[in-house]
C-alpha cells in the first residue's frame, strides 16, 4: 500500500453515507490507507456523536435524524444484534482463563479500545441483558 495518505473523519462519514454498508476494508483501499487509520477515523467520528456501527458485512452510519425506513432500521438492528451474538459466543468459548485466547482477547481488548470505551462497553452489555431480562420476564407475564 505504500505510505500512508492522510484522510479526514469527514471524509470517511461522507463516504460511509454514500456507500451504505460496506466493509472496513474497502473503505480503507478506496482512501489507499491501513485498516487502523479507518478504524482510527470511525472512533473519532463515533466520540463526535456519529452512530456509526459496525457488522458482519462492513461499516454503516445510522441517520439519527430518523430519514430511514422501519425496515432498513429493522435490518441494521438484526445485523448489530447478530455481529453482537457473535462476538459474546466467542467470548463465552474463550471465558476460561487457562486458554491462551482468553490472554490474546484481553491484549486485544486493551490495544483496541480505551478505557472509557471500555466503561461504555460494559454499561451497554449490562443495560442489553437488563432489557434481555425485561423481555424476558414481559413473555413469560403474556
Amino acid at each position: 500500500m505504500g505510505r500512508n495518505k492522510k484522510v479526514t473523519a469527514e471524509e470517511v462519514l461522507q463516504f460511509l453515507i454514500d456507500k451504505g454498508v460496506i466493509p472496513k476494508r474497502t473503505v480503507a483501499e478506496y482512501f489507499k490507507v491501513c485498516d487502523v487509520t479507518i478504524r482510527n477515523r470511525v472512533r473519532e467520528l463515533r466520540e463526535d456523536g456519529e452512530a456509526i456501527i459496525h457488522g458482519k458485512d462492513g461499516l454503516l452510519h445510522i441517520d439519527k435524524n430518523g430519514n430511514m425506513e422501519d425496515e432498513e432500521i429493522a435490518d441494521s438492528l438484526r445485523a448489530w444484534y447478530d455481529w453482537l451474538l457473535s462476538i459474546i459466543k466467542g467470548l463465552t468459548i474463550a471465558a476460561t482463563p487457562t486458554e491462551p485466547l482468553m490472554i490474546t482477547m484481553k491484549r486485544t481488548l486493551r490495544e483496541s479500545l480505551t478505557s472509557e470505551e471500555r466503561k461504555k462497553l460494559s454499561k451497554a452489555c449490562a443495560k442489553v441483558k437488563a432489557l434481555l431480562d425485561y423481555e424476558e420476564a414481559y413473555s413469560e407475564d403474556t
